[in-house]
């Protein structure tokens, strides 16, 4: 599926069903953020990006597929996608490298930390340093997978019910929130996110 930078494909065929795709170029002038309704600002030094708040990125029970080629400068944690603040109970998803530089993948049912589902986190799914890694989370059903670079490095065979209804925060690319506050931004490049939903 090619889509032209800025397009909003509402239809998209994923694995045969019919779903939803949101395909995000990040804007690099500041005409384009006002045009394409994002947000850039900047926290220890690094960029990262929030979207409007809509219900094609609220998943509820939905099948979805969140993914994006990484490219990390150091082994800190950092968030690759999220709608998620930790400190106010409001946890959606997200998809981020922990503090040993692993893939991880959280999805909460309940908003708190007990209704959280998480993989990955695991020398298996290390992204190391100045290399590309195509890292990938979703959910099909009561299955919730975690991809890296084509491999699955994590399943989950019993997610049941919707993913937390998050209409408070602001979905981010490179970083997620702590009862508000930024934390875990990404020091390095992601391209190409992509958001299936359907």
């Amino acid at each position: 599926n090619f889509q032209k930078k800025h397009e909003y494909n509402p239809q998209h065929i994923h694995g045969g069903i019919l779903s939803y795709v949101i395909w995000y170029q990040i804007p690099y002038l500041n005409e384009d953020e006002k045009k394409y309704n994002y947000t850039k600002e900047c926290v220890h030094g690094n960029f990262y990006f929030t979207v409007p708040n809509t219900a094609d990125l609220r998943m509820g029970s939905d099948d979805f597929t969140i993914e994006a080629w990484v490219n990390k400068n150091d082994t800190d944690s950092g968030a690759i996608f999220a709608l998620y603040d930790n400190g106010n109970d409001r946890r959606s998803y997200l998809l981020y490298s922990d503090n040993s530089n692993d893939l991880t993948a959280i999805v909460s049912t309940s908003g708190d930390s007990g209704g959280n589902t998480m993989l990955g986190g695991s020398d298996s799914t290390n992204l190391g340093t100045n290399q590309w890694n195509h890292c990938v989370m979703e959910r099909e059903g009561s299955y919730f997978r975690l991809y890296l670079n084509g491999v699955v490095a994590g399943i989950a065979t019993d997610l049941s019910g919707s993913i937390y209804e998050n209409t408070t925060d602001t979905p981010a690319i490179g970083t997620w929130f702590n009862s508000g506050v930024p934390t875990g931004d990404t020091d390095g490049q992601i391209k190409d996110l992509r958001v299936y939903k359907g």
